[in-house]
């Protein structure tokens, strides 16, 4: 491609690849974007974008992380930080999806939601299609169990709720139970490093947790409203009590609202780059749904709550399962772990917040 690793930028995203990457083994979703696993083949196409999409080569790499996409960080010569975030083929990341999700986020940060400014995209990387956004890093990491920030991370879902009721949310993921609909307990898991057919061995007491939720899951009372589908304290940044920007927008949804929160409600305070506790207290969710609804400004039915409660059992026991996927261990689970909160805890997660008050 005419752009060797002795080009600086390359050999940045590779050195970030690499330490982001140690022991990953076969990188399923580079090779699926990307055609290869090979750090230098997969910078070079990341540099040569940048010089064809953003008109300017990559100077620094600040990142490289990869998920449900690749994402990198960068600082392009003689422009701005921007992150590119590529996405694999196939039917969920088509190019008009990630077009309808630059189109909310741009309606959402005009709104005065702090979502990162949209730059470019989406424009084909790979085998896939790429989004690029500014590079946004002001502001600091908070704790998700401080009870300033639970109520802020409520009320500004909530907002987004309200907000997308105005908005053109046509072409945004709509969730959909069609999984559940054909008998089957798991959607296909989020990311290609998990493997649940392969590790069910042990995880059948996650299964059986999971199963007493998807009843509720099938016809689900209230109305479809835009959310997010990560909403999670690794997201934010703060000054204070401020929050400076909110990351990982094409986790846009349309979903039902208590499903929304319920999702929500066992992994905001979750991140995974520092040992901390994943999940809240059972008072904490209890809170975090009281101040959703204050800020919604009206109270979930009975019928929404039993929802609720089901959508946040579903999916602490849809963490735990990735989490022995990728690493298949008997109990004593690691303090703090999503198996342990399901373990400890388990059908209380369903059965506490259908009682919120």
């Amino acid at each position: 491609m005419g752009i060797g690793t002795g080009n600086s930028g390359v050999r940045s995203i590779v050195n970030a690849m690499d330490a982001a990457m140690d022991g990953w083994g076969d990188r399923p979703l580079e090779r699926a974007i990307f055609g290869t696993a090979e750090s230098a083949e997969i910078a070079g196409m990341i540099d040569t974008f940048c010089r064809e999409e953003l008109g300017a080569a990559v100077q620094q790499c600040h990142v490289y992380e990869s998920s449900q996409g690749a994402v990198a960080g960068l600082l392009l010569e003689d422009g701005p930080d921007v992150v590119i975030k590529a996405h694999p083929p196939g039917a969920e990341w088509t190019r008009e999806r990630l077009a309808a999700v630059t189109r909310v986020q741009r309606s959402l940060t005009a709104a005065g939601i702090p979502a990162p400014p949209v730059v470019a995209g989406p424009a084909p990387l790979g085998n896939g299609w790429a989004t690029v956004e500014a590079f946004v890093a002001e502001g600091h990491d908070r704790d998700g169990h401080d009870p300033t920030v639970r109520a802020i991370m409520a009320r500004l879902l909530a907002d987004i709720a309200r907000l997308g009721r105005d908005l053109d949310v046509a072409g945004i993921r709509v969730g959909t139970r069609a999984h559940l609909e054909r008998g089957e307990l798991w959607p296909v898991p989020h990311s290609a490093i998990f493997d649940f057919a392969a590790t069910r061995s042990g995880a059948e007491w996650i299964d059986a947790l999971a199963e007493r939720a998807a009843p509720f899951l099938l016809r689900p009372p209230g109305s479809r409203v835009l959310g997010h589908m990560d909403w999670s304290i690794k997201h934010f940044r703060f000054s204070v009590d401020r929050v400076t920007v909110i990351y990982d927008w094409d986790s846009l949804i349309v979903e039902d609202e208590p499903v929304i929160v319920g999702q929500t409600v066992p992994t905001y305070p979750a991140r995974w780059d520092r040992p901390v506790i994943l999940t809240p207290s059972l008072a904490d969710a209890r809170a975090f749904v009281a101040e959703y609804e204050a800020a919604r400004g009206r109270l979930f039915t009975e019928a929404e709550r039993a929802t609720l409660g089901a959508s946040a059992l579903y999916a602490l026991a849809y963490g735990a399962r990735c989490e022995h996927a990728y690493a298949p261990a008997p109990p004593p689970y690691p303090r703090g772990s999503l198996r342990a909160a399901l373990r400890d805890h388990g059908i209380a997660w369903m059965e506490s917040l259908r009682d919120v008050p």
